[in-house]
């Protein structure tokens, strides 16, 4: 295998995992702990990966969830039909639970004024509904 494509191999492994050892690079790639303490200099030197004692973790950025005010007015319509499909298994005097999603807050908003009782872990989504007449209670 060529240097070159060791590297390839070590970066994938590293963002795959999150990290990975030296040991256990030295096993996969049948090559001294030496030389996977070169390569990942070099492959950190490069900016691919980060060493760290004993290994190598990846520099790759996590799927960080967006804040809440963009993923509010990310796919509007798909939220909207989502909402509207689920008001249509909701009675009078039915208990339900709203998370803290943005898909959540559209159905609260959309909501017919009718005796409920709503759990909510969402700020927004209990702003939406306080005002509400008929509601029964919201926790």
């Amino acid at each position: 295998m060529l240097v070159a494509e060791r590297h390839e191999k070590i970066t994938a492994l590293v963002n795959e995992k999150g990290s990975i050892r030296v040991s256990e690079l030295s096993q996969i790639f049948k090559v001294t702990e030496e030389t996977i303490r070169r390569d990942l200099e070099k492959l950190e030197n490069e900016g691919k990966l980060q060493r760290s004692h004993g290994g190598a973790v990846s520099i790759k950025e996590q799927d960080i969830e967006a804040p809440y005010f963009e993923r509010e007015i990310r796919n509007v319509k798909e939220k909207m039909v989502v909402a509207e499909e689920a008001i249509k298994f909701v009675s009078t005097n039915d208990r339900i639970i709203l998370d803290a999603s943005t898909t959540a807050w559209y159905m609260a908003k959309r909501l017919p004024d009718l005796p409920l009782t709503v759990l909510t872990n969402s700020m927004k989504v209990a702003m939406k509904l306080a005002n509400r007449e008929k509601y029964l209670s919201l926790q």
